[in-house]
């Protein structure tokens, strides 16, 4: 699949360029009236990066009144990123952003990007402000999002997090029965108007995975021209001597973050973990954020004009419902 569709839904009267589309939404009959809208250029998914990101969200800004909710449609193998740092750049957010896709392409038969596109045009008409990701009748906080199936239409799991909403069709894809798990939704408390964050560079930023064998030179290597690097560890955040003793000369006294987070599929990175000595010196513990979650917020957080202890401290709260605030003990 290929970037580059935006469809929103209107709060306004339709012009001569929209569709309408009518649905009965757990019984009652709604009209979904809707724009589309592309990019110009389409875009391999793989290829999308900080300011595709950063176009995605201005659109979003500079359209915001006409609409009551957006839907992002994009290729599949990166949409957790988009998702992700697309809801650290919009603050103060009070309207649904919904991404979508497909796992088949949407001329085959078979295809799930119909159902995917449907599902998601109901979500944008919820009075849910969050950035989500829709698929497979399932909508996701997209920040806690990730891909785990690269052929299967059920490719999307947020590990960490139950479902924000299930939206079940009927064959006739008319009939809807949505249900939204209210407790889960954040909702935004303040009235100002919403603005757009930036990113930093993509030169700025990286993510390295530990593997065995990864020596003190390979890691100072790779971390040599960034600012700021998510560290995906073992199990519950832990390292070998030879990268605990390259981090402990890279972060004493220096500008460039370490975040480290778990490379596992479920679970983070404990609070008692062994490495307090690393994160007395400025190591970051990650949580239980997803690797998109933690390399966009820390894109984002690189992007303030912050101090850097000031910017340790921002990526250490939960600023989108991307990090469970209670803390992860493990063994």
């Amino acid at each position: 699949m290929t970037t580059g569709t935006r469809t929103t839904k209107r709060i306004k009267k339709s012009g001569d360029s929209s569709r309408r589309r009518g649905l009965r939404i757990n019984g009652l009959t709604q009209h979904i009236v809707y724009d589309v809208e592309d990019f110009g250029t389409l875009l391999f998914s793989s290829n999308m990066e900080h300011k595709h990101w950063q176009e995605i969200a201005t659109y979003i800004k500079d359209h915001y009144a006409e609409y009551t909710g957006f839907v992002i449609i994009t290729g599949t193998d990166t949409m957790a990123y988009a998702g992700s740092a697309v809801s650290f750049m919009l603050q103060h957010l009070n309207k649904p952003v919904v991404f979508t896709g497909a796992q088949i392409p949407i001329f085959e038969s078979s295809t799930d990007g119909l159902n995917n596109l449907l599902c998601s045009l109901i979500m944008a008409t919820q009075h849910i402000p969050e950035v989500m990701l829709c698929f497979n009748k399932t909508a996701f906080r997209a920040n806690r999002t990730i891909k785990i199936d690269s052929v299967d239409v059920e490719a999307y799991a947020s590990p960490n997090m139950p479902s924000l909403a299930t939206v079940d069709m009927a064959e006739d894809a008319l009939d809807v029965n949505l249900s939204v798990k209210e407790s889960l939704v954040r909702r935004n408390t303040v009235t100002e108007e919403l603005d757009v964050l930036p990113v930093c560079n993509k030169e700025d930023v990286g993510m390295l995975m530990l593997y065995p064998g990864i020596s003190a030179d390979m890691v100072v290597c790779f971390v040599r021209d960034l600012k700021g690097v998510v560290l995906l560890s073992y199990g519950a955040g832990n390292m070998s001597e030879d990268v605990v003793d390259a981090l402990e000369k890279l972060v004493k006294g220096g500008d460039r973050m370490f975040v480290n987070i778990t490379s596992c599929l479920k679970g983070g990175v404990a609070t008692n973990t062994s490495l307090q000595g690393l994160v007395r010196c400025g190591l970051i513990l990650g949580g239980d954020m997803t690797p998109q979650a933690a390399f966009t917020k820390l894109s984002y957080v690189l992007a303030t004009n912050l101090s850097v202890e000031e910017r340790k401290k921002l990526m250490l709260q939960n600023l989108r419902g991307e990090i469970t605030v209670t803390k992860i003990d493990s063994v």
